[in-house]
Formats: structure tokens, C-alpha cells, sequence
């Protein structure tokens, strides 16, 4: 594959000497006058386009007046949180601003933009997946798009949360700790019934992730009893109901688990092996 880079001034000119380099043309002044004489002069688009197989300059000329730029993907696994998601961007050299992560995902202005005025942060409201963008992509055009992801993705089961006693917030919330809590799709919706049952009883949600989320980015992954005890936001170990905010990105399938738990008594849950 070539590549070619043409930037907001570029002329057809300029374009078809950068062709006619890497070798994707013969030459530049037939290229030039095919342009002109079909009409095409208007029809130059930017951005980084990708070439390969046999093509004739009509073709190279048609893929770039189409702006089919070349994308590039990152994937966000589901439960990974704000500081993991950090991470991810801070590795992708073609997003613009991709360290300003944090700095956005706790900006009022932000999340009010994304239709979640008043929360503390953006963690929980973003939806993961595989994204696909054009280089030079603004951080936050990311997080918007991904933020409305998510929305669609709860406005799927309105009805669902219309109808149960939470509100779309507590069903992220509790998502989230299903999402920590295991990493087995089929095992979802019986460990939000857990959860269901210990909010239906009034019982201490006690989940270990929403303790360790307390101490990160600092957690060096050694949950002890001095953790456990230690009063924080997210704790509901130390305080009752739910964490300030999600402790994590919950997929849909953990959102499911919410809405739709398997019929149980169970209160515990235990990873064995």
C-alpha cells in the first residue's frame, strides 16, 4: 500500500506531484489536465488516503474526490476503566490531543455536553468497543462518539429501565461492578441477580472492585483488609448503596445483566480455582 498525505491548501497540482513521487502516476501533467478536463477541479478532499493494486490515475483520482480517507482502530475492552482507557489513548500517535483524556473525562462542561450534566466524571459513560477514525481526529470527537454509543445503546432498554426503580445512572452503576466482577458473559446476568437481591434486601453491596477503584491509579493490585476498611465514595464496603460514580465501562451485555437477572435467592458469589 502508498500512502499520501494532502492537507487543507493543497492544490491538484501539488497533489499530483506527490502521486507522480510514489510512483502511483507516471506523470503529473497529464494527471493535472485529466482534472481539468473532467471537471474535477472542486472534487480535491484531505486527509490520508491509502493506494494499493493496480490502479490507472482515473481510478487514484476517483478515490480521493470519494474522501475515502484512511481509518485507523483502537478498542476499548469492556470494563476497562478512565485509567485504563488513559492508556489507550496515550498509545495512538495519529489522535489529536489523546493525553488530554482524563482532564476531558472529568470537565463539567464535558460531560454536560454529552448529556450527563452534574456527574462527577465521564467514567461509566462511554460505550466500549472497536472505533474507527481518520488521523488527526480530535480526542474529543473520540469521546463524544463513544459517549453516544453508549446512549444508544441504553436508549434500547428504556422501557426496561422506565419500569424497574432505577434510574439510567444506578443501571451503569451496578453494570459496572457486574462488569469487574466477572470476566464470563454467561455468568452475568446470575451475578447481577446477586446484586439485585442484596439491593431488594437493603444489604451492603460489598464488591472488592469498588474498593480498589478508590486507590487507583495508585492500586498495585493487592487487595488487603486495610483496603477493605478504608472509608471512600466508592466503597460499599464502608457505606451503603451504590459508588459515586461507575467504577468502570460497562458493555451491554453487563447492562443486560441489570435489567434482565436470572430468578435467584443467591446473595454470595465466590471465584473458585
Amino acid at each position: 500500500p502508498v500512502t499520501i498525505m494532502i492537507n487543507k491548501g493543497d492544490s491538484w497540482k501539488k497533489v499530483a506531484g506527490e502521486l507522480e513521487k510514489t510512483g502511483l502516476i507516471k506523470e503529473r501533467t497529464m494527471f493535472y489536465w485529466m482534472i481539468r478536463e473532467k471537471g474535477w477541479d472542486s472534487g480535491l478532499k484531505t486527509g490520508e488516503f491509502e493506494f494499493s493494486g493496480e490502479l490507472n490515475p482515473e481510478d487514484v483520482a476517483e478515490k480521493i474526490i470519494s474522501g475515502k480517507v484512511k481509518l485507523y482502530r483502537f478498542t476499548v475492552p469492556e470494563g476497562y476503566n478512565k485509567f485504563d482507557t488513559a492508556g489507550v489513548f496515550k498509545s495512538l500517535d495519529w489522535v489529536e490531543n489523546g493525553d488530554s483524556f482524563l482532564e476531558i473525562c472529568d470537565d463539567s462542561s464535558f460531560i454536560k455536553s454529552i448529556g450527563w450534566e452534574g456527574m462527577k466524571s465521564c467514567e461509566g459513560l462511554l460505550f466500549p468497543s472497536t472505533y474507527s477514525f481518520e488521523k488527526g481526529v480530535n480526542i474529543e470527537t473520540v469521546m463524544k462518539q463513544m459517549a453516544s454509543q453508549m446512549n444508544a445503546v441504553l436508549e434500547k432498554y428504556k422501557d426496561e429501565i422506565k419500569k424497574s426503580d432505577m434510574d439510567k445512572y444506578e443501571v451503569l452503576k451496578i453494570a459496572s461492578l457486574i462488569e469487574k466482577e466477572t470476566g464470563v458473559k454467561e455468568e452475568q446476568s446470575l451475578i447481577g441477580s446477586v446484586f439485585m437481591n442484596r439491593r431488594r434486601l437493603g444489604m451492603k453491596y460489598q464488591s472488592d472492585p469498588t474498593v480498589i477503584y478508590g486507590f487507583l491509579p495508585d492500586f498495585d493490585g493487592n487487595i488487603l483488609r486495610k483496603h477493605l476498611v478504608t472509608d471512600h465514595q466508592w466503597s460499599t464496603y464502608t457505606r451503603y448503596g451504590l459508588p459515586v460514580t461507575p467504577i468502570c465501562f460497562p458493555g451491554e451485555g453487563a447492562i443486560k445483566g441489570v435489567l434482565f437477572p436470572d430468578s435467584s435467592k443467591y446473595l454470595y458469589f465466590v471465584s473458585t480455582k
